[in-house]
């Protein structure tokens, strides 16, 4: 049996062209190289003190942060708190709400404008009148997702609020037979940042 060549490790010009031709093809936020590759930690400080301190002086952005608990017990309400806190620092930072959208993924069906409104989240630009909130539901999660990406890429979403990755419906679970679905018994409710 022979042995399996493996093949030969690109040259230094060519591994270079290949390095530009990832960049080119996947965007020029896709690839980090040497020292650029360091990770950039963002972090807010909330209009509620105790909250700050509880996360330790400061809140960390682009992570993802998951919040689990017993039904009704202030999830919700939490991340809809943080994500109006997210658009106030993006304002304070540029100076209007270009990059300051919330996409809500509402499995759960509960979103209430109200409430958010009362929490701090700004449904519309104030000077232009555009929705800065935009709800996705009544979508499988392989929808939720496609969706959801092709939304995210545009750079302008400040954060996600994903509520609840449990009552989410995935394609095999509703189209099949019970007992054909493949659901992961652990899945727990998230609250994802950008």
């Amino acid at each position: 049996m022979a042995k399996e060549k493996k093949p030969a490790a690109p040259k230094a010009d060519e591994f270079d062209k290949l390095l530009s031709s990832v960049a080119t093809k996947f965007g020029e936020n896709s690839l980090f190289n040497g020292a650029d590759a360091a990770h950039q930690d963002y972090r807010i400080q909330f209009d509620a003190p105790r909250l700050t301190w509880a996360y330790g002086g400061s809140f960390k952005l682009n992570a993802i942060h998951r919040f689990n608990g017993k039904e009704s017990g202030g999830k919700t309400t939490l991340c809809t708190y943080i994500a109006g806190q997210c658009q106030k620092r993006k304002f304070e930072a540029e100076g209007n709400y270009n990059n300051a959208h919330v996409v809500i993924i509402d499995n759960e069906r509960t979103f209430d404008v109200i409430r958010a409104q009362d929490l701090g989240l700004i449904l519309e630009d104030p000077e232009t009148g555009k929705p800065l909130v935009h709800v996705l539901r009544n979508l499988y999660v392989e929808d939720q997702c496609a969706a959801w990406e092709q939304i995210v890429v545009s750079g302008r979403i400040c954060c996600t609020i994903y509520d609840s990755d449990a009552a989410a419906i995935n394609k095999t679970e509703f189209d099949n037979e019970i007992g054909k679905a493949c659901v992961a018994p652990e899945t727990k409710v998230s609250f994802e940042m950008i």
